[in-house]
């Protein structure tokens, strides 16, 4: 499976750069893109729980305080309809989504050889701090729902619309996270004495979605209608918003 099935359906190196091009859906370039040749990512972690350890170094890197328990993160970075580029890790539960692909881009150069300058990727809030490292490092177009200032309870409208439009198009990676979860559940939860392969079984479970599954399509028979209805709506203002205090 990992020498040939494996290799055929996932990893950067299992399609080149006319094959993903064609893996960008229609809401996804005609919110964000201004080229044909402009690639869409999404990328997101996820959580495998395991075992408490008697490993005290091992128990304290795998304890997640955002969860309450031990896991490690699997790290997902996919295509605008779904399609897998390829699941990387494991990685500490210590770690933050920021850190992790700063890591991955570093570490990984045929990842690097797929994309390009002005390649868009979406991420969320979790990301905040790779922002600059993507931008000037990979010179790629970030996506990223809106922060909240400074001393402001609420977003402005502007700001919310805008965060709509990424998260129209990011929650695709939160369906593959889903389906790695619910359709392959010998990896949701494992032994700890499972964790030297595990990852494999992540990138199994990548390949046969990549292979198997249909592709992720939101509003595909109103695809004109909707695009035009959130670029009419990005700039309305919110009558009813509430004043900062």
């Amino acid at each position: 499976m990992c020498k040939e099935f494996l290799s055929e359906n996932l990893g950067p190196s299992a399609l080149n750069r006319s094959q993903a091009l064609e893996h960008n859906s229609f809401i996804a370039k005609s919110l964000f893109s201004t080229s044909e040749e402009q690639l869409i990512l999404i990328a997101d972690g996820t959580y495998c729980y395991c075992q408490k350890s008697s490993n005290n170094i091992f128990q304290r890197k795998s304890y997640s305080v955002q969860k309450g328990t031990h896991l490690v993160k699997p790290f997902v970075i996919c295509l605008a309809d779904g399609h897998i580029i390829d699941i990387y890790g494991l990685f500490e539960a210590s770690k933050n989504d920021a850190s992790i692909i700063i890591e991955i881009f570093e570490s990984h150069k045929d990842l690097c050889n797929l994309i390009k300058h002005n390649d868009i990727i979406i991420l969320d809030r979790g990301f905040r701090d790779s922002i600059s490292f993507l931008e000037n490092n990979y010179k790629l177009i970030t996506k990223m729902p809106s922060l909240l200032e400074k001393n402001h309870n609420q977003l402005s409208a502007q700001e919310a619309n805008y965060s709509r439009l990424v998260t129209k198009c990011r929650w695709v990676v939160e369906v593959i996270n889903s389906f790695l979860k619910k359709s392959f559940k010998a990896i949701s939860r494992v032994k700890n004495n499972s964790l030297s392969h595990i990852i494999y079984d992540f990138k199994i479970a990548g390949s046969l979605i990549n292979r198997y599954f249909k592709r992720l399509f939101s509003d595909k028979d109103d695809f004109n209608e909707i695009v035009n209805n959130i670029k009419l709506k990005l700039n309305d203002n919110n009558h009813n918003q509430l004043k900062d205090i």
